[in-house]
């Protein structure tokens, strides 16, 4: 006797489940999509109030604001919108105002672009930042543009990179 004698929907069962395998799969996905939103907008709110934390503080002290005092990316992932983009760099907006705008490759809309900037690496050998630019729209992400260093390089449209800020620093001694 054959097993799909014994068992006549064993087919349907299997059709089922591979139908439910994908969704579930589907599911997965836009969860996971879901959650990367959440984290841009969240991550947006908390690196701002953490930048004018860094402000008022640094104020207090008479010292000229650059955002680079908390050591944004270090620990977790700052956010920022972007002031322009280069061919090599996301230059992240210091006064967390949208400046680059793009269109939404399903509707059109014009949105403005937001990046993440984090070490995503840490070792005594070396060291991995990166920057992802993206714009939120259809509830999706739409990929920008990513650039990678072995060193720190979050750079601001008014102000200079970490890098630039210790080289003159150490210029000057």
């Amino acid at each position: 006797m054959k097993l799909e004698e014994i068992f006549p929907n064993i087919n349907e069962v299997d059709r089922e489940l591979a139908e439910s395998l994908s969704r579930k799969d589907s599911l997965e996905k836009r969860a996971e999509t879901l959650k990367e939103i959440r984290d841009a907008i969240s991550g947006l709110e908390n690196t701002e109030r953490r930048h004018r934390e860094d402000e008022k503080n640094k104020n207090k002290k008479n010292q000229k604001y650059c955002s680079t005092y908390f050591d944004p990316g270090k620990y977790d992932t700052a956010y920022y919108f972007v002031a322009k983009i280069t061919e090599k760099d996301v230059i992240a907006s210091h006064d967390f105002e949208p400046k680059l705008y793009g269109n939404c490759p399903e509707c059109n809309s014009k949105i403005p672009v937001i990046m993440w900037y984090a070490q995503t690496y840490d070792s005594p050998e070396g060291d991995t930042w990166e920057k992802d630019a993206f714009m939120i729209c259809c509830d999706k992400i739409h990929k920008v543009k990513h650039v990678a260093s072995s060193y720190r390089f979050l750079s601001f449209d008014n102000c200079s990179s970490t890098e630039d800020i210790i080289r003159n620093t150490l210029s000057k001694i």
